[in-house]
């Protein structure tokens, strides 16, 4: 929106706008850019029925912030999002049409931590993998055909093992979702949505099922065919 930039602009300049707020979300060829730091707030936030709207803040990626294991991380990131916040609300109600009467009605409780240790698996998936193609004699799907919008939208078809699918030292657990044995970035900018952790949970159930029939652990089923 460019009228929303113009108002953004003014409020940084008059000092009303940390730097960490509203930071740039697109730059070149790529949707993110350089100091992107997650969803877009005001411009693409969803409106409830009564009007309302509901605000993310996110943590700059630089702040280097491991959340899911160091709780002085998880207090800094809390203490500073909930700045952000007030912060927002005061521009909202100065700058911008509309929101002159504007009040904070609910805050969430805790920082969502989107993402944090990874399990190594017997196999370790990797954004190299993606780019280049990789299939494997255990994949799980048929090909998967992804669209990689933060490289000019080029798009890569390519296989997943069900080896990422077992941790490497631990005997009967499968794991799902977000948890599988992937690199940081592959899970981040390839394999985080909905239907693909939808779809972990039944492979892992699938191969579950088939441990117990044949009374063997997972890591020892043969999978040569693709569930989906």
């Amino acid at each position: 929106d460019p009228m929303l930039s113009k108002l953004i602009e003014q409020a940084r300049a008059a000092g009303d706008i940390p730097p960490d707020l509203y930071r740039p979300r697109m730059s070149g060829s790529g949707v993110y850019g350089d100091y992107y730091i997650g969803h877009p707030t005001l411009d693409l936030s969803p409106i409830r029925a009564n009007g309302s709207y509901i605000l993310w803040q996110n943590v700059p990626y630089e702040w280097k912030l491991h959340m899911d294991d160091n709780p002085e991380h998880e207090t800094r990131a809390d203490e500073m999002l909930r700045s952000f916040v007030e912060v927002e609300a005061q521009f909202l109600k100065k700058y911008v049409p509309g929101f002159e009467a504007s009040t904070i009605t609910d805050i969430g409780q805790y920082v969502g931590i989107r993402d944090g240790r990874h399990p190594v698996g017997e196999y370790v998936f990797s954004l190299e993998d993606a780019i280049s193609g990789k299939s494997f004699p255990d994949a799980v799907t048929s090909p998967l055909t992804k669209t990689f919008y933060w490289e000019e939208f080029k798009s890569h078809t390519f296989e997943i093992p069900f080896r990422c699918f077992l941790p490497k030292t631990i005997d009967n657990m499968i794991l799902t979702g977000a948890s599988l044995s992937f690199t940081y970035e592959t899970i981040f900018m390839v394999m985080r949505n909905f239907p693909w952790c939808t779809q972990t949970g039944e492979i892992a159930g699938y191969a579950a099922a088939l441990s117990i029939e044949q009374n063997i652990s997972p890591k020892k089923l043969v999978w040569q065919t693709p569930y989906f």
